[in-house]
């Protein structure tokens, strides 16, 4: 009985030692440790890089050759596109100053016997009936290159013409878009008003000599002459 309760005393009496010293190295409560100065942190950090050896005057040289061809690269590529976009802007104004020669030239047509408004709708009426006609030409020759021939209804090709008619009324007549080219003709140069005449009428002209091909063409590739059939 005696030895056991030596026993368990040496065993407390350990544990409670072991107990201590792990506890004393802790360090102790409400004690800190003051921090490294950065200053000190730098100073070795700095000591135990290397810093690298400065490039040679031949590396430098490459260096720049390549940033200055990479610059002249950049730069003729920047002009490119400017060059390509003026060459598509200044097509699509040619395109539009054209488009309303044709409204002015039959305007002006009419002028000494009609009102500004009967004029605006001869050209406007002009204009519709060459755009038509230049569809139907385009139509028949989709007949002729898969040579199988599609009858057009008569009421579809007056459907047609009537709304090409009623979209250009807005484009030149509401938006003003070619009554106010109209009154702004007269400040062009002489140069440039003959030019756009000559552009328009040659235009109006060219279509209907493709519509007179087109039809014979369709006619020849259909056997219609003798039929007395129309084109479309």
């Amino acid at each position: 009985m005696v030895g056991r309760h030596l026993g368990f005393s040496r065993a407390a009496w350990g544990y409670c030692w072991s107990y201590t010293v792990r506890d004393s190295q802790k360090p102790p409560i409400g004690v800190f440790t003051r921090p490294r100065p950065i200053a000190d942190i730098l100073s070795e950090v700095c000591e135990t890089d290397t810093v690298p050896p400065a490039p040679s005057e031949d590396v430098r040289q490459s260096r720049v050759d390549v940033m200055a061809s990479t610059l002249v690269l950049g730069g003729r590529e920047v002009l490119e596109t400017i060059e390509d976009q003026k060459e598509g802007f200044f097509v699509s104004r040619l395109a539009k100053e054209i488009y309303l020669s044709v409204f002015v030239v039959f305007f002006r047509a009419v002028a000494l016997f009609n009102t500004p408004y009967g004029c605006a709708q001869t050209g406007v009426a002009a204009i519709a009936y060459a755009q038509w006609i230049l569809g139907l030409c385009l139509f028949d020759w989709m007949q002729i290159m898969t040579s199988r021939l599609v009858d057009l209804p008569t009421w579809a090709a007056v459907v047609i013409l009537l709304a090409l008619y009623v979209v250009n009324h807005f484009f030149l007549i509401n938006r003003r878009n070619g009554v106010d080219f109209e009154q702004q003709f007269n400040s062009f140069s002489m140069h440039k008003r003959i030019t756009l005449r000559l552009a328009a009428l040659g235009l109006f002209s060219v279509i209907q000599l493709f519509f007179v091909v087109s039809v014979s063409a369709y006619h020849q590739s259909f056997n219609l002459i003798g039929n007395g059939a129309s084109a479309n």
